[in-house]
C-alpha cells in the first residue's frame, strides 16, 4: 500500500485502511493472547490476561481515530485537479480532518501562503467563525499570523485561489505555516 501522508489526496481513504488494519491486528493480538494463556496456564489469571488487557488500550485509540475518520469520504477527484491547474504555484492540501480544541472538522481543500490560509468545505452546517479563529489562534501560537477564510461555495474558493496564483509568496514562512495547519489534521 502506497504510504500517503496528511495533506495529499486520498489521505482518508488510506488513513481509513490503515486504521482498520491497526485494529484487526490489535484484536488478533489480544485474542491470541487470551487463548494462548487459556491453553498454557488452564486458567484466565495469568500474565497473557494482564498483557491482553493493557493492549486494549492501544486499540481503543485506533478504533476512536478509525470512527473519527470512517464518516467521512475523499474530495471530487475532478475539484482536486482543477484547483492543482488553478494555483500551479500554491500549496494545495486536501482531505483535511481537523481537529480543532472541542471539534472535528472536515476541509475538503485547503491552500496555503505565507499570509493566509483559504479552506472549502461542502458541508453546510460547518461553523465557520469557530474554524476561523481557531485555526488563526493556532497558527498564531505557532509563531505566524495569517488570515483564515473558509468557502461553502466551490466556484467562489476556485476564483479566489485563481487570484491568488499571481501573487509570489516566502517559501520558507509557507512552508512554515503548511507545517503548522498540518498540526491540526488528524
Amino acid at each position: 500500500m502506497k504510504d500517503v501522508d496528511k495533506g495529499q489526496y486520498g489521505y482518508i481513504e488510506y488513513r481509513k485502511k490503515m486504521q482498520i488494519i491497526k485494529v484487526l491486528v490489535m484484536l488478533i493480538i489480544i485474542l491470541a493472547l487470551l487463548i494462548a494463556g487459556m491453553i498454557i496456564h488452564g486458567t484466565r489469571n495469568n500474565i497473557c490476561t494482564v498483557i491482553a488487557v493493557v493492549c486494549v488500550l492501544p486499540m481503543a485509540k485506533f478504533l476512536v481515530t478509525l470512527l473519527v475518520v470512517i464518516k467521512h469520504k475523499k474530495p471530487d477527484e475532478a475539484q482536486y485537479e482543477e484547483l492543482k491547474k488553478v494555483g500551479e504555484n500554491l500549496v494545495l492540501l486536501s482531505d483535511c480532518i481537523m481537529s480543532c480544541k472541542d471539534k472535528v472538522l472536515y476541509v475538503d481543500f485547503a491552500v496555503v501562503t505565507d499570509t493566509c490560509i483559504y479552506c472549502h468545505t461542502e458541508d453546510d452546517k460547518f461553523d465557520t467563525a469557530y474554524f476561523e479563529k481557531n485555526v488563526a489562534e493556532f497558527i498564531k501560537s505557532c509563531g505566524d499570523t495569517v488570515n483564515v477564510k473558509l468557502f461553502k461555495d466551490y466556484e467562489g474558493f476556485k476564483k479566489r485561489i485563481l487570484a491568488l496564483s499571481n501573487v509570489e509568496c516566502k517559501e520558507k514562512k509557507t512552508e512554515r505555516v503548511k507545517n503548522d495547519f498540518l498540526i491540526l489534521v488528524i
